[in-house]
């Protein structure tokens, strides 16, 4: 029985649903552009600005864009087919200026959340708030990617402002009559851009150090090749001489050996040929001729043979 209950909530809320859809289009987007142009004129008024006229061939492109927007899930102010803003309103046959554009499109989006995502968005708030606009057209359309909604400003000479909406009357002094109501929206007043300091990072620049090297250059070394002086005059050697009752016989002359001079060296076929020097042999001392040749080797065996000797017996010792 509860199953059964429970199906027929869910199919009754589904015909529900159903119906509502189907009536929407007709009644409720009507009331929601109502609505809208009625926000817009009194924010206006708020900040002493004259209200919007709506515009009929402004409201027909800014419908059939909202319908673009629900039916392809784009959100955009070109459409596929390249048309804009402008050209939108021109095939409708509108031939103002200053035309812009505010799109709103959401899956569960109402009007109420288009108007306060516009007042809150700068770009958004001028077109509501310009000075020179004096027309608009509202748009509303629903389909499979949600509610769509498209308001299209535009200005011309010849539309005269509609009547402000009346004023609410003042309070007596008495304390009686009804106070003005508040406005039904605070203005939006645009924030200041926020300067956003760039961080200042420090440029290395490196410095290169030169460390300056001596280079020192062998200079070349002049050797001096003596010259060989030709010289006449040989030079004489003194040798010493014995005692001529020693070894000598008495009549035996001192003998003087000459060097041969550069000149007799290097040209021999100059007459001056020195005599031979007389060779003398070397005295033997005494201590040299009294040490035998053949003692050297028989110490050295000797000592060879008493240290492997030593060395054997403290071997056999262990």
């Amino acid at each position: 029985m509860v199953s059964r209950k429970i199906v027929r909530v869910i199919a009754l809320l589904g015909l529900a649903l159903t119906l509502w859809r189907a009536q929407t289009p007709a009644t409720h987007a009507q009331d929601e552009v109502t609505w809208l142009l009625t926000q817009i004129n009194n924010l206006r008024a708020s900040l002493g600005l004259p209200p919007y006229s709506l515009n009929a061939q402004l409201s027909t492109a800014a419908t059939l864009h909202s319908q673009y927007m629900v039916n392809t899930c784009d959100i955009s102010h070109t459409e596929a087919n390249g048309s804009t803003p402008t050209s939108r309103a021109r095939a409708q046959g509108y031939t103002g200026s200053w035309i812009s554009e505010n799109i709103y499109m959401g899956q569960l989006a109402r009007a109420e959340d288009a108007w306060n995502f516009w007042i809150n968005s700068p770009i958004h708030y001028q077109g509501l708030t310009h000075n020179v606009i004096n027309e608009v057209g509202i748009g509303v359309a629903y389909g499979e990617c949600g509610q769509g909604y498209t308001l299209l400003f535009g200005h011309r000479d010849d539309v005269s402002a509609p009547a402000a909406p009346p004023a609410p009357p003042a309070a007596n002094n008495d304390g009686s009559g009804s106070s003005a109501p508040p406005p039904t929206q605070a203005p939006y007043v645009p924030p200041p851009p926020t300067r956003t300091p760039t961080p200042t990072v420090p440029t290395i620049t490196p410095s290169y150090t030169w460390t300056p090297t001596a280079i020192v250059s062998p200079s070349p070394t002049h050797t001096t090749t003596p010259t060989a002086t030709a010289t006449n005059s040989p030079t004489p050697l003194v040798l010493p001489t014995v005692a001529a009752s020693d070894t000598l016989p008495p009549t035996a002359p001192t003998v003087i050996a000459q060097l041969p001079s550069a000149s007799s060296t290097a040209s021999p076929s100059s007459g001056n040929t020195p005599p031979p020097t007389p060779t003398v042999p070397p005295t033997p001392s005494p201590a040299a001729q009294s040490a035998p040749s053949w003692l050297p080797p028989v110490l050295f065996l000797g000592a060879a043979l008493l240290t492997a000797v030593g060395g054997w017996l403290l071997w056999r010792a262990r």
